[in-house]
């Protein structure tokens, strides 16, 4: 049974032990973090940046991680963000599960669309958000933006 809580100290302590390398580090965070990750790096980006940090949990197990960004001032959309599932538990459609908790809590919040960054290279993450609805809207070299909008009150 899939339940969706507010990150705690203990699981950003465990997500990070999900980060084997810069590379994965720098699909789940982009720029703004180093190698080697810490949950101190994780928690202190969260704090500066005004991020709602969530997970997923399977009964009693941590399975996935997110955060959302609520639009601030000149940002009009919600960021969904640092989206990573446990590695023992890829390939079980948890992205499907995680990203639907990760709508559904946007919903709560009040927002009727998300936005995210992903690297172009990163295929995997690319199909899991197409296949919850993202459309790409900015495609670069590098990174492409994607959005998501729904009918209030779904």
């Amino acid at each position: 049974m899939f339940s969706l809580r507010r990150r705690t100290q203990a699981d950003a302590d465990e997500v990070v032990t999900w980060i084997p390398d810069a590379e994965a580090l720098f699909h789940f965070a982009g720029p703004r973090m180093t190698w080697p990750v810490s949950s101190r790096q994780l928690t202190a980006t969260d704090r500066a940046d005004g991020i709602l940090a969530w997970v997923l949990v399977d009964d009693d197990e941590l399975v996935g991680h997110f955060h959302l960004v609520m639009p601030q001032v000149g940002q009009e959309v919600p960021r969904l963000g640092r989206v990573i599932v446990r590695p023992d538990r890829r390939g079980e459609g948890l992205s499907h599960q995680l990203l639907k908790a990760a709508i559904l809590q946007a919903g709560e919040l009040g927002c009727n669309q998300l936005e995210l960054l992903v690297e172009n290279d990163n295929a995997a993450a690319i199909r899991a958000y197409e296949a919850a609805g993202f459309v790409a809207t900015d495609p670069s070299a590098e990174v492409t933006t994607m959005r998501l909008s729904w009918a209030e009150g779904n």
